[in-house]
């Protein structure tokens, strides 16, 4: 077809809370059809470590409407929400 897909929802399972450092987030990315992946995509995260700061959630896999990244928590990354 040629019409893009279109980003429905973007989510996490893992809950607000506490995590470790080494612990994994993993984020959702689904559209509204299956999707091709190329490259290495990631996304940028907003966080609040003291401050204003990013870091970056890798892309892992793809699984027909979704694409998942995952972030890896490291010294000093917090925020209220994911």
């Amino acid at each position: 077809d040629n019409v893009d897909p279109v980003l429905t929802t973007v989510t996490t399972y893992n809950s607000n809370g506490t995590y470790n450092i080494g612990d994994w987030i993993y984020i959702y990315v689904y559209f509204n059809e299956s999707i091709y992946v190329t490259g290495t995509p990631n996304i940028e995260l907003a966080l609040q470590n003291g401050g204003s700061s990013t870091e970056i959630a890798s892309f892992y896999n793809r699984s027909g409407s979704n694409a998942k990244f995952k972030f890896k928590v490291e010294v000093g990354d917090t925020t209220s929400q994911l």
